[in-house]
């Protein structure tokens, strides 16, 4: 319920369904633009694919997110950057604890 509440939210402070979807786009293609890098940042011993596999996955990442319209790039830029200055850092407050903590809980909920 409340994801849908965020996502609408978004939407109208985007100015629409295509802007929104736009700008989601963009954020996916970031999101799998660090992924492909970490992945060619990775130990070769822990990689299932060659190197070429990720560094193509990143250019085309990079084409992709630069080829969308400037608006939406700067909307993607903004909305992140609000996310991570804002959202995330309460997130942290909220639910962030440090590792014997996160052990202790779990040690409750199966004992």
């Amino acid at each position: 319920r409340r994801g849908e509440i965020a996502r609408a939210q978004h939407i109208a402070l985007l100015g629409g369904i295509r802007l929104g979807a736009s700008t989601a786009s963009f954020a996916i293609l970031v999101y799998y633009g660090v992924a492909n890098l970490a992945a060619l940042r990775m130990p070769r011993s822990m990689k299932r694919y060659p190197d070429w596999i990720a560094a193509a996955g990143l250019c085309s990442c990079s084409i992709l997110a630069a080829s969308l319209q400037p608006g939406v790039i700067l909307g993607g830029l903004v909305t992140s950057t609000l996310l991570n200055l804002f959202v995330v850092p309460a997130l942290y407050l909220r639910f962030g604890r440090n590792k014997q903590e996160r052990l202790r809980a779990m040690a409750q909920t199966v004992a």
